[in-house]
């Protein structure tokens, strides 16, 4: 490429600019989830990393080992926050520039490997083929950095294509080797199903692309050099990631992520919509046109290509179905297969000149294809469903009543109450109020499950002083699975079990495709019978819920209750354990009105072990039937107190501080 590389590279810098700034300037502030998460981690590495490097430095480290979304892909990313440009279309940029970019220019790397040449035509066109591939572009525009992972796994297949690693025991090379694969891995954790694929068919494909003769020497030298990268694999994933790899290991994604899988002939039909008709059925086409007259490295590399395609593709559903930046290894590899048809088309083409103007011609339709398809340039329905998906940039409409809806609940949660969003689609979510105040309402957004199995029921979700439903019901996937945002949207509009304690407040909100959001205050505490009545909708889909809900008394009294947090260090918060964590304020104290479900003791142990200040706790409890309760805690102590005068009844708990409130965090617990 070294003939063309400045020029090319130059024009190609100032494309991605020109098509990132237009696409962004076109989107609204509406940015949620996938699309928002790693722009934030961006967002805050940028900011930080500059301040503190050791920390950062620990934090990146922590975050490789314990996190599903580790903080990897956004590294490299962070000097792009020195642009004089909006913190948005900086990290767009940073993801279409550092990694997008050399994509393409591997992935030409590799068709001239494969086709042995060095014609600029040919190179120069495997290069357009990859710079406007649209499933490409369509989740690194919406703020995903998966193609980062793309890149080593072109290079693991360069490298194998380059090293014959079936001549000799290759050390260097297989080390290499493992630490692309692993690469991968590490900086998008679904990954892993290419990385198996590819584990399958690199060995064969060494095989077959050197011409090795299948001999005991071969075998021996495929195995080891395979068996060291392996290896090489798996050290550096228990190395950096242990913890997260135990995690993998001990958990059923098939289970958790069922709400996101639909029926294979679905998956399949939605990949081939990825990429458009035209392109699959090209693809099929060019694919056996290779397999009956193209040369033999071709055609073991769409075999290759084939194999990886349909090995990956079958490991990944049987999890989940693809979202768009989980297509892009599989768009992919679809893209290796057409590649090897278009570019042996072309060859056959006995002109240059010819040749020059078919690759031409075909560029510029493939830049208007990639166009077409971010923009909406030209809308046709038949044509439409021929091209790529359409990825158009983020809108509403009825835009203005978002807003109004976003200044209406920071106005309402300016005295620190919570908001809770029950709303799980583009039309409404609470990522979208988040970004519209731009994150000043976050301290006061109740975090809400969205997926039942992925989630479970999040109890804080129906303790908020307000909540935001919609009517229909908003989902982003089958019904089913997202019963944790149905059940309480429809209780509160059906003023069912706990939605009796709620009142409507204020006008609705005409959102986008004619939905509507209202807000809901919470004015009383749940009664009991409520509660119970809530969770047994609950419990005839996910029996298994019971144990974690209802047989956790703590849990009942916590659903029942209604919270006074004291100000600054206030806190009275349900724990995993079924626990409740609980804080005086600095100068008010925390006070709870609830009804203590079947208990006769409770726990409260103090925190503050290594507090240098020898303090106590003020705890008292104050029945609806005159019983009054009044002890302190000691620094460091457990106290199991007898409460059954106020089992079943209406009661009060205040917790106060006696010196100091700074040290005076408490658990309460209870045996079940």
């Amino acid at each position: 490429m070294k003939s063309f590389k400045f020029p090319i590279i130059l024009i190609s810098i100032i494309y991605i600019i020109i098509i990132t700034s237009v696409y962004v300037s076109l989107e609204q502030n509406i940015y949620y989830w996938d699309f928002k998460s790693y722009w934030i981690y961006w967002q805050n590495l940028s900011e930080n990393i500059f301040k503190s490097p050791k920390i950062e430095l620990i934090h990146i480290i922590h975050s490789m080992n314990y996190d599903d979304y580790n903080l990897c892909p956004v590294i490299i990313l962070v000097f792009f926050k020195f642009l004089p440009v909006s913190s948005r279309l900086a990290y767009i940029l940073s993801i279409n520039l550092l990694y997008l970019l050399p994509v393409a220019i591997v992935f030409s790397l590799l068709q001239s490997k494969i086709l042995n040449v060095k014609n600029v035509r040919f190179q120069f066109f495997s290069y357009i083929l990859a710079i406007t591939f649209v499933p490409f572009w369509a989740p690194s525009l919406r703020g995903y950095p998966d193609i980062c992972g793309l890149f080593f796994i072109i290079l693991s297949i360069w490298l194998c294509l380059t090293n014959n690693l079936s001549k000799q025991i290759d050390v260097k090379n297989s080390l290499k080797l493992g630490l692309c694969l692993w690469l991968a891995f590490l900086l998008r954790r679904w990954y892993v199903f290419t990385v198996i694929a590819l584990y399958l068919t690199l060995p064969v494909i060494t095989i077959f692309y050197h011409k090795a003769k299948l001999d005991t020497k071969t075998i021996k030298n495929v195995v080891l050099n395979f068996f060291m990268a392996g290896m090489t694999n798996v050290i550096l994933s228990m190395l950096f990631q242990w913890h997260l790899i135990k995690r993998i290991l001990q958990t059923n994604y098939t289970h958790i992520y069922s709400a996101y899988q639909t029926p294979l002939f679905y998956s399949i039909y939605s990949e081939i919509l990825t990429g458009g008709y035209l392109f699959f059925i090209l693809t099929c086409c060019l694919s056996l046109i290779v397999l009956l007259r193209g040369e033999t490295k071709s055609k073991i590399l769409v075999i290759f290509s084939w194999s990886n395609l349909i090995i990956s593709f079958a490991l990944f559903t049987h999890t989940q179905s693809p979202g768009m930046h989980q297509s892009i290894p599989f768009e992919f590899w679809l893209l290796l297969a057409f590649s090897q048809g278009i570019l042996f088309i072309i060859n056959t083409i006995k002109s240059e000149k010819q040749s020059v103007w078919v690759m031409t011609i075909l560029s510029i339709i493939l830049i208007l294809i990639q166009i077409n398809s971010l923009f909406g340039i030209y809308q046709n329905n038949f044509l439409n469903k021929m091209l790529p998906n359409m990825n158009l940039p983020l809108k509403v409409s009825n835009y203005q009543e978002y807003i109004h809806l976003a200044q209406y609940l920071e106005n309402l949660t300016k005295n620190n109450d919570k908001v809770s969003i029950f709303s799980s689609n583009s039309n409404l979510n609470g990522d979208i109020i988040s970004n519209l105040t731009n994150f000043k309402i976050d301290n006061n957004l109740t975090y809400v499950s969205q997926v039942d199995l992925r989630d479970g029921f999040s109890p804080d979700s129906i303790m908020s002083k307000y909540v935001v439903i919609t009517d229909p019901v908003q989902l982003h996937l089958n019904p089913s699975g997202q019963r944790v945002i149905s059940i309480p949207v429809l209780d509160i509009l059906n003023k069912h079990n706990i939605g009796k304690a709620y009142v409507k407040i204020g006008r609705s909100y005409n959102l986008n495709d004619s939905v509507t959001a209202s807000i809901y205050k919470k004015n009383r505490n749940f009664t009991i019978d409520e509660v119970n009545g809530f969770l047994s909708e609950f419990y005839q889909y996910y029996p298994e819920w019971k144990k974690n809900l209802s047989e956790q008394k703590l849990k009942l009294s916590f659903l029942n209750s209604a919270i006074s947090k004291g100000d600054v260090w206030g806190q009275f918060e349900l724990q995993s354990d079924g626990s409740i964590y609980a804080h005086p304020g600095a100068t008010l104290p925390t006070i709870i009105d609830w009804t203590l479900v079947n208990i006769d003791k409770l726990i409260f142990t103090s925190l503050n072990t290594s507090c240098n200040k020898d303090d106590s706790i003020s705890i008292e409890l104050m029945s609806s039937n005159n019983k009054i309760l009044h002890f302190y805690l000691k620094k460091g102590e457990i106290s199991e107190i007898n409460v059954s005068d106020f089992k079943n009844v209406n009661s009060k708990m205040i917790i106060k501080k006696v010196k100091d409130s700074g040290c005076d965090a408490i658990s309460i617990s209870t045996t079940n």
